[in-house]
């Protein structure tokens, strides 16, 4: 004799359809972990103790995203690899997000005008209130605020 769950899901062929879509969703997601357009979410499997992100801070100290700024001119590349501010693993970040960061800089290079420095912002959230934040400078630049 069927269940009650199974008779309910049976009843109506696209529901039907529908739970083996999602079966078969989560299956290969935990086949191949996280792999366009699967993914395992997990970002969503622990807490995090930490965040950061790549910004600009100019001489003032005022941070803002690195696409509030144009005309850079840096005395190299910015280098986005984690080792640079710390043990690897010690804080969180998001390559992608990282790499476009740097990318902007690198592509939207100039004659500069001020000081501005590429930093990495931390914020650590291992502690009750308000996050404490390191910032880790990357490059040495000047840049136009747009």
């Amino acid at each position: 004799m069927a269940s009650p769950l199974a008779a309910w899901m049976w009843a109506d062929p696209r529901r039907a359809v529908a739970c083996l879509v999602l079966g078969g969703y989560v299956g290969v997601s935990f086949a191949v972990r996280n792999l366009y357009p699967f993914s395992v979410f997990d970002m969503y499997s622990s807490i995090r103790t930490s965040a950061s992100r790549i910004v600009a801070r100019d001489g003032r100290g005022q941070l803002a995203e690195v696409q509030r700024f144009e005309a850079w001119s840096c005395g190299g590349p910015v280098d986005t690899s984690p080792a640079k501010c710390g043990a690897p693993g010690s804080y969180f970040y998001v390559p992608y997000l990282d790499e476009e960061a740097a990318g902007y800089v690198a592509g939207h290079a100039g004659a500069g005008g001020t000081p501005v420095e590429v930093v990495r912002r931390i914020w650590w959230l291992d502690q009750p209130g308000a996050p404490r934040t390191t910032d880790c400078v990357l490059q040495q630049c000047t840049a136009v605020r747009r």
